[in-house]
């Protein structure tokens, strides 16, 4: 009759994959059956197979294991085993379906029960997240937890054999994969996405279709996020099951008397006793159960106790040390697990075919061996004893990280306050402004602003800061007292006084002052007339004197076209301002004088000569 497996959760139980896979049983929940109920079910069990391995994983509510060790010391049974597994909640299903094979095949219970830590390393257990900001089965770096708020941001999370995380995308590592033949189950949450199947897949060398199966109700819990897709790779023949479990060496319970395989009974959890030597040979794979001790059992010595002695004068096989506390990883791979045809290439493994084979998954290391207590200690569900951060310790360093930002950012506000404090009280500048209201277009004057002193800083570019900016300007809008002065709020004077026309006559280049004459310089103006009689003499005349120049244009060349010629000639356009009679005088003598002519002058003299008949020259006045 084979062992009975039991499960704490009907997510756990996954449709068989033949007709001959026995069913799990599910046990109720706490809240939903009283104790009573709980024990007469677990009689019925017993009774019924004989050893029940319930499996619970390290995820389930505390009350479940606490219900169940209830009933175990209540009905003082030694034919209970639990199991308790750290994979995920579609990995922990996929485990208890290889227990459910191995069930009906002749191993013990106590070999059964230690067979899960065996095939959990051959389980690759993960998923695809959206976040991992709430992530603490599976160590995550500060940078993915940051990242994980990214939207978009996706992360294919392997949580066993060994854990990993990479984010998918561009540039993503590759998940290490099984080095066997394995196939794909995939739990869908509410994540859309096919990377599973694009990139896991041929990456991973799965082999036939990918399986689906209803997402665990404890896998959002387990993940930290509803928004997944997870999978798990998995061992599906049973005959390699059964080749890998049968291969190891087997060992005898010095509490229970329970066969086992590794180094801690799967029933009551005592460990290996020090000293113990396995005997020669190895246990019949095909012998019944119940015949207690067999050839491939050991024994437990006490002080001073020698070895059974061996049939045919066989010596017992070397001691290799105590075994370890937690197992390693099983180094075989799935092609040293099957037959190898003549080309090569592994195949999967049929009933009845030899095995080949097979190191020990659990190495025994070369150390004291470890004191065995009197008691069994009592088992326990592993709470990964990992110093990685949990999702709250990695949400308490980015906020412990940010208040020290915004302590930095604190003490340079502050600093920045005490700066503008600074700028406020710090160097002064002059300033002027307005006594009195000043109309517009008056020319400006030193008595009407009064000198002040004030910061910097308030004080605008345009602020006029030198009286000597306002000398020849005059008001464009009126000026109110009180205000400051600015530059936009004066302009220079213009050019022409009232009464003052602007005329621009064309000086012969050759004739005038060899350049001289720029902008704001005093000239006399000459004109020289022919007689207007036949035989009258010519004369020149100072038709304007002190005539303040405006501007000196650019040599332009002109055409003379008087008496028939053609000669070109170059002229200075030059502005003047003069009064109303000057200006008629210069357009007069510009158009009959036969020639004009500039006289520069000194400024303060004038020009004009102290008799008036000087104005006048004419040839015969040297005579």
């Amino acid at each position: 009759m084979p062992t009975a497996i039991a499960v704490t959760s009907a997510d756990l139980a996954l449709p068989p994959t033949d007709p001959g896979t026995p069913h799990a049983t599910v046990l109720p929940a706490p809240e939903t059956q009283s104790l009573d109920a709980s024990i007469a079910d677990m009689q019925q069990l017993i009774a019924r197979y004989g050893h029940v391995v319930v499996v619970c994983p390290t995820s389930a509510p505390p009350a479940v294991e606490q219900r169940l060790r209830a009933v175990r010391a209540l009905l003082e049974s030694d034919r209970i085993a639990l199991v308790s597994t750290d994979l995920p909640p579609l990995g922990a299903a996929v485990l208890v379906r290889q227990l459910r094979q191995l069930a009906g095949c002749d191993f013990s219970p106590g070999v059964l029960a230690s067979a899960a830590r065996l095939l959990a390393h051959y389980i690759y257990a993960g998923a695809v997240l959206g976040s991992v900001s709430r992530l603490d089965r599976v160590p995550v770096s500060l940078g993915s937890h940051l990242k994980g708020w990214l939207p978009g941001a996706h992360f294919a999370v392997l949580a066993g054999p060994t854990a990993q995380i990479t984010r998918v995308g561009s540039g993503e590592v590759a998940l290490p994969g099984p080095e066997f033949t394995t196939e794909l189950l995939l739990a869908r949450g509410q994540l859309q996405t096919d990377w599973p199947t694009t990139t896991l897949v041929p990456g991973w060398r799965i082999q036939g279709a990918v399986l689906e199966a209803p997402l665990p109700e404890a896998s959002p819990r387990w993940w930290g996020t509803g928004k997944l897709v997870e999978f798990a790779a998995y061992l599906p023949d049973l005959p390699v099951l059964y080749q890998l479990v049968s291969s190891v060496r087997r060992e005898t319970c010095h509490w229970c008397a329970m066969d086992l395989i590794g180094d801690r009974c799967g029933f009551c959890g005592s460990p290996l006793q020090a000293g113990a030597v396995p005997e020669q040979g190895g246990r019949a794979l095909g012998s019944a159960q119940g015949e207690g001790r067999r050839d491939g059992g050991t024994r437990a010595l006490g002080p001073g106790a020698q070895p059974a002695p061996q049939p045919d004068g066989a010596h017992p096989a070397p001691y290799h040390g105590p075994q370890t506390a937690h197992p390693v990883r099983p180094s075989s791979s799935y092609t040293e697990l099957t037959p190898v045809n003549v080309q090569g290439n592994p195949t999967r493994a049929r009933p009845g075919a030899a095995p080949p084979p097979l190191r020990d998954p659990f190495p025994r290391p070369l150390r004291p061996p470890p004191t065995v207590r009197s008691r069994p200690p009592r088992t326990h569900v592993s709470d990964r004893g990992s110093t990685a951060m949990n999702s709250r310790q990695r949400r308490g360093v980015i906020l412990l990280l940010l208040s020290v930002l915004c302590a930095i950012g604190a003490v340079a506000g502050v600093l920045a306050v005490i700066s503008d404090v600074n700028s406020k009280v710090g160097p002064e500048t002059t300033a002027y402004r307005i006594k009195d209201n000043v109309a517009p277009y008056t020319p400006l004057r030193a008595a009407q602003f009064e000198k002040i002193s004030m910061p910097k800083r308030w004080l605008s570019e345009t602020a006029v800061t030198d009286l000597r900016q306002i000398e020849g300007r005059i008001a464009v809008t009126q000026l109110k007292a009180g205000s400051l002065l600015q530059s936009d709020m004066i302009v220079e004077q213009p050019e022409l006084q009232p009464g003052q026309q602007e005329i621009a006559i064309m000086i012969d280049a050759a004739t005038g002052v060899a350049g001289k004459i720029t902008a704001g310089a005093t000239v006399n103006i000459y004109a020289t007339f022919a007689g207007d009689k036949k035989g009258e003499p010519s004369q020149s005349r100072m038709i304007v004197a002190g005539a303040r120049v405006l501007d000196v244009g650019k040599l332009t060349p002109i055409r003379d076209s008087s008496q028939g010629s053609a000669r070109a000639d170059a002229a200075v356009p030059i502005s003047f301002a003069l009064s109303t009679l000057d200006a008629q005088r210069v357009a007069y003598a510009e158009s009959f004088a036969e020639h004009v002519r500039l006289a520069l002058v000194a400024p303060t003299t004038g020009g004009a000569p102290a008799d008036q008949r000087d104005r006048t020259y004419t040839l015969e006045k040297d005579k």
